[in-house]
């Protein structure tokens, strides 16, 4: 480095005033002088490395009913589930809970498979359509769509569905498309 030796008198002179030491650097010619301390030997020396560690304490199944009604956010999906589950399936209480799940989580793909299947259950079609729609576009989301099309009757819908899900890989939504073909041609004889 030029004039290294400036450069250290500087460090080893300015005491406490970091800042006026820092303008001194600056000042030193040719001005790449401290573009190269900037660059190569600052981060070395300004490296901080830190280690964070928390617990969570999980909600016990009383606490988990009263947070699911104030703040679903705060739970994990398995939290959710577990408080849904423990109101019993196809109750209404387990549907709700399972749809502010949805709410507090609509990017998560297990999330919104298990509301809509809640909504498919509980016999609320088209509610589960307007969820998978908006749902992570996800090959077993796609698949479901399909299903909720044709438990809807919307048979050339659940065909595009189960066609796009089949094309993303999604072997559940090849067997449902070809059920369903047959279906149709049955139907037609």
């Amino acid at each position: 480095m030029e004039r290294i030796s400036d450069v250290l008198a500087i460090i080893d002179h300015c005491g406490n005033d970091k800042d006026v030491c820092e303008e001194k650097l600056k000042a030193l010619q040719p001005s790449d002088i401290y573009r190269r301390l900037l660059n190569e030997m600052y981060p070395m020396v300004r490296r901080n490395e830190y280690r964070i560690e928390y617990n969570v304490r999980h909600f016990n199944l009383e606490e988990g009913r009263q947070m699911i009604n104030s703040h679903p956010e705060l739970m994990s999906v398995s939290e959710i589930q577990k408080v849904a589950d423990s109101y019993g399936k196809g109750s209404k209480q387990y549907l709700d809970c399972m749809l502010r799940g949805a709410k507090a989580y609509p990017k998560d793909v297990v999330m919104q498979n298990n509301v809509a299947l809640a909504l498919i259950e509980a016999e609320c079609i088209a509610d589960a359509i307007l969820l998978l729609k908006q749902a992570p576009r996800d090959a077993r989301l796609i698949n479901l769509l399909g299903v909720a099309y044709a438990k809807s009757g919307n048979v050339r819908n659940a065909e595009e569905e189960f066609s796009q899900a089949a094309t993303l890989g999604c072997t559940e939504a090849r067997n449902n498309l070809r059920l369903l073909q047959a279906y149709t041609e049955y139907m037609m004889e």
